[in-house]
């Protein structure tokens, strides 16, 4: 009867958690969240795209970003060591690292540079938003 009443509550678990837990692949390392734009009692919501940045090597992955001005991105940095991240040009800097992400939304459309600013070599990628 034990046994039965094991085998009972562990698949009740398995069940419970795989009816919560929902998996989505995504082979462009990029998920779209809908997150509030406003916190009045009528909620807007705004598209958020996520993009994934890793450095391997001292080169970023990617080494170019597109985006659409006025577009809602979270950058989100997935290294374990910590290092020093920048676009000059939109007055972001950061310390980069697992847990770490920039959100940002550029008005204009443009080529930005980001960079490490920690790095030996001249460690650079490509933001380009589009109109």
């Amino acid at each position: 009867m034990k046994k039965l009443l094991i085998i009972a509550v562990l698949a009740l678990m398995l069940i419970v958690t795989a009816c919560g837990s929902e998996t989505v692949e995504d082979t462009n390392n990029v998920d779209t969240t809908d997150i509030p734009t406003d916190t009045n009692a009528e909620v807007e919501y705004k598209s958020m795209k996520t993009i994934e940045i890793r450095m391997d090597r001292q080169v970023f992955e990617p080494s170019t970003i597109e985006i659409d001005k006025n577009e809602l991105v979270r950058l989100v940095f997935m290294d374990e060591e910590p290092y020093t991240f920048s676009i000059p040009a939109l007055d972001i800097t950061t310390t980069a690292g697992i847990d770490v992400y920039v959100d940002l939304e550029v008005e204009e459309a443009g080529t930005y540079q980001y960079v490490c600013l920690d790095c030996k070599e001249n460690t650079m990628g490509v933001l380009r938003v589009l109109n």
